[in-house]
């Protein structure tokens, strides 16, 4: 049964340095920070 937090679907659009202050100094760093919303049993989209 879904309840409305259940998320359907995740997706993130495209890794880029334009995030540094937020997510990390490296490529590799934000990538591990937006991988953050993936869900187990959740389809996911980039």
């Amino acid at each position: 049964m879904l309840s409305s937090l259940t998320p359907i679907v995740c997706g993130i659009a495209s890794l880029g340095l334009d995030h540094v202050k937020l997510l990390g100094n490296t490529i590799e760093q934000i990538a591990w920070q937006k991988a953050g919303i993936f869900k187990h049993n959740v389809p996911a989209i980039t």
